[in-house]
């Protein structure tokens, strides 16, 4: 009985670890879109401006 008990425990542990890292992750790439697209919409201005 506590064995499996024991078993749920670290199964929930282990799930609830996995959630957070996916909204992490989630995050990370928005945050990495958003640095990317920043680059190009000032390469592109300058282009812009260029013209």
């Amino acid at each position: 009985m506590s064995q499996s008990r024991l078993d749920l425990g670290i199964q929930h542990f282990y799930v609830s670890i996995h959630k957070k890292y996916k909204i992490y992750f989630l995050i990370s790439i928005c945050q990495r879109t958003s640095e990317i697209f920043k680059q190009n919409f000032k390469k592109w201005r300058i282009s812009e401006s260029n013209r």
